[in-house]
């Protein structure tokens, strides 16, 4: 349940995770990002996540879903904790080929970096299309909140992310298959009915679309990185278009509504694994109803750093970011 609202999803499929660091359970939790599932549950539960470059933090020992797209990245309170967190696990492990021998920086030194004349993206296109209105409300509260740290705003227009979304989803069905297909027929009883549901929707892959979708991925890169970090910083969009569901919104008996939900609940985070870049998830405070909204810095592959002190400024610059405490709402 959500810690801010018991009748609200604390978001997937890391929600134990963000739960558990919301409430002050534990000071810090690893999640996995596939297509959105560290920086989702940081919005909906109000705590701060990183989506780490891909091949930034080694995937051994962690429960595969798509070898192309997972990721594992910290959720903490603070960004600074994050920082933290994230200097502990990254680095390069010879049991995850994805991780290369690039050097750790101390996220944590540098997290007072000066941010002024920093540019920040803000899309036009894609992450603010069918936006609801609170959370784009929020959204120009922390660009207000950028601008006054000094940093500039640059409107960007974004490239095709319908069509890098759609590559995600053949690049996850392909690997599905791969790694569950043979368990789901050896023993289909250990998942639950909703997962199996959602693995059975990859029988549709086939192996021409999975190995175009790879081929697509370098070129969709290099073009995003011309169009939008040729002209900006960072990226500054939401995590979710519309505030935090409900239990009943995604409950696996509705119909047409509760599919719509679970794609939409994704699609302003999916391109982002597509792409292999980092991106920070911070609490943008409240929607009227008082339940968390988040909001996600983007960067180029490996400015995890650049993130961070952005982030952090951010944070002190508002004196923090709530915890759900005595106060929260509970009905």
């Amino acid at each position: 349940r959500n810690p801010w609202h018991p009748e609200r999803i604390p978001g997937g499929s890391s929600g134990g995770s963000a739960v558990a660091v919301a409430t002050g359970m534990v000071f810090g939790a690893l999640g996995s990002d596939t297509a959105g599932s560290v920086r989702l549950p940081a919005a909906m539960c109000g705590v701060v996540g990183m989506k780490t470059t891909y091949g930034r933090v080694s995937r051994a020992g962690a429960m595969p879903l798509s070898h192309s797209l997972d990721t594992v990245g910290p959720l903490t309170r603070t960004v600074a904790d994050n920082a933290l967190l994230l200097s502990v696990i990254a680095g390069q492990d010879p049991r995850d080929a994805s991780t290369p021998p690039i050097a750790v920086p101390d996220y944590p030194a540098l997290l007072d970096g000066p941010v002024h004349g920093l540019r920040v993206g803000l899309p036009r296109g894609y992450f603010d299309r069918e936006l609801h209105p609170d959370v784009a409300q929020r959204l120009r509260a922390m660009a207000a909140h950028c601008r006054d740290l000094g940093m500039q705003l640059v409107d960007i227009d974004m490239p095709d992310l319908d069509e890098v979304n759609a590559v995600g989803f053949l690049l996850t069905w392909g690997d599905v298959i791969g790694i569950h297909g043979t368990w789901m027929r050896e023993r289909a009883a250990d998942y639950t009915p909703q997962v199996q549901g959602r693995i059975l929707t990859t029988l549709a892959a086939t192996l021409p679309g999975y190995l175009a979708a790879q081929r697509l991925r370098g070129p969709m890169l290099r073009e995003f990185d011309d169009r939008v970090f040729g002209r900006c910083d960072l990226l500054l969009a939401p995590v979710l278009p519309f505030p935090v569901p409900r239990l009943s919104d995604v409950d696996t008996s509705g119909g047409a509504s509760t599919i719509r939900i679970l794609n939409e609940i994704t699609r302003l985070m999916r391109p982002i694994n597509v792409l292999g870049l980092p991106a920070l998830s911070l609490p943008g405070g409240a929607t009227p109803d008082g339940l968390p909204c988040g909001l996600q810095l983007i960067g180029r592959p490996y400015a995890e750093a650049l993130l961070y002190r952005v982030g952090h400024a951010l944070e002190q610059a508002q004196g923090g970011f709530a915890s759900p405490g005595p106060g929260a709402r509970s009905g």
